[in-house]
């Protein structure tokens, strides 16, 4: 947004996460003065708020004035989605169909920011860090939708997200998310928002499995702590060398909001086996590489350099946590667009990230993943064997020196010291 009014000063943005606009109410730095909201026809004194919940309580509660579009065809949703008639100040009856996914963002979704074999690529590096019985919290970028076909490899799966989609919808028909692993809100999907079309209006009237809650409950980290397996995935720009990431801006132009990104990624982290997980494409529409020694100036950073553990690009998984600078930086090259690594090798070296004598190649071919496998042990545990990467550097010379030299000379035919 702001391609036009925003060059001249004539828009304004919070840059704030979703569950601080409560805060900002409480205490009075936002203030308004009419709600306009949509609910579903009153049952026993209360309305629903139907598909729209998030922030819609406390806006309802500071406002002065309230007035509600009741629309008849407004499913009743269950949860923390009930107001009292009493708070509603002017009513207007309306009896028009809600509209789909596609009549509120025409082409938003189906809008190509990349080739199909690139976001297939993406989702199925995504679904390699998802284990069974995880419960998943999705970012409001269209590039988290790319896993959601290679859910179907997995079982038993929860669901505590911001937004609940048609795909969503289709998973929990087939059975692929049954909630039946959740710490908290077992056996329940919980999510603050809704959008898709007839049928999945329908399937949310007054159904007990969909709770819908204000995203003060949904994005709190303690109870997202409390959730344990929480995969959150969140979509992001541009990241630089040492992990610094930026998911609303470029330069000193907004394209988004922060939504709850950066309480998804801290959830993740204080989650008992939960993994925080950013994805991006290796290359912008332009063809420049995402992945960058610094990001570009004016640009913000949403989520710093000591809460990314992972990140996926179409060309692998990096894996930040517990790595040094020299590390990260490695690890990022390795999943970067081969067109860019031997150029973001030399910037390295120049920033003096990594030391001018590092050894490692970045060949423009690209990983062969083929040749990847999952062996299973007499123990019955899997074990992944796949070719070597310049960032299991570290972890080979450490293998090195573990060998006695009865197997050094087993494995390499001579007396070898040292590993170059």
């Amino acid at each position: 947004f702001f391609e036009s009014d925003g060059h001249e000063g004539l828009q304004d943005y919070h840059p704030v996460s979703l569950d601080s606009v409560p805060r900002l109410l409480e205490e009075g730095k936002l203030h308004v003065d009419v709600a306009i909201i949509k609910v579903s026809r009153p049952h026993k004194n209360y309305v629903s708020l139907g598909m729209g919940v998030d922030v819609t309580r406390e806006f309802v509660k500071y406002a002065t004035t309230v007035i509600a579009e009741v629309n008849e065809n407004m499913p009743w949703t269950e949860g923390h989605s009930k107001i009292a008639v009493s708070e509603i100040d002017w009513w207007v009856s309306v009896n028009h169909p809600l509209p789909s996914t596609n009549e509120l963002w025409p082409g938003f979704f189906e809008r190509s920011t990349s080739s199909v074999d690139v976001l297939q690529r993406i989702g199925a590096n995504i679904v390699k860090e998802i284990p069974d019985k995880a419960t998943l919290k999705f970012g409001v970028s269209p590039l988290c939708t790319c896993v959601f076909p290679y859910l179907r490899q997995r079982r038993d799966l929860g669901l505590h997200t911001d937004i609940f989609s048609p795909s969503l919808f289709q998973l929990i028909q087939e059975g692929v998310i049954t909630n039946k692993y959740k710490t908290i809100d077992t056996g329940r999907t919980v999510v603050s928002n809704a959008h898709g079309d007839h049928d999945l209006y329908d399937f949310l009237d007054r159904n007990p499995i969909i709770e819908f809650h204000p995203s003060r409950y949904l994005n709190d980290l303690q109870t997202l702590a409390k959730i344990d397996n929480l995969i959150s995935i969140v979509g992001a720009f541009k990241i630089d060398l040492t992990g610094q990431i930026a998911t609303d801006s470029i330069s000193t132009k907004f394209y988004g909001g922060l939504w709850s990104d950066n309480e998804s990624i801290l959830g993740a982290k204080l989650s008992k086996g939960g993994k925080p997980i950013v994805i991006l494409q290796s290359r912008s529409l332009r063809g420049r590489s995402n992945v960058v020694i610094a990001l570009p100036p004016g640009t913000g950073v949403s989520i710093t350099r000591s809460n990314v553990e992972f990140v996926v690009t179409e060309y692998g998984t990096a894996c930040l946590y517990g790595k040094t600078i020299r590390e990260r930086c490695l690890a990022l090259i390795d999943i970067a667009h081969p067109d860019f690594r031997a150029e973001l090798m030399e910037q390295a070296k120049a920033a003096g990230y990594i030391s001018q004598s590092q050894p490692g190649r970045f060949s423009k071919n690209t990983y062969p993943r083929e040749l990847e496998c999952l062996h299973t042990t007499k123990r019955n545990k899997n074990v992944l064997v796949r070719p070597i990467k310049p960032i299991d550097e570290d972890n080979l010379r450490s293998f090195f020196h573990n060998l006695s030299d009865h197997s050094i000379y087993l494995r390499y035919f001579r007396k070898v010291k040292s590993m170059p």
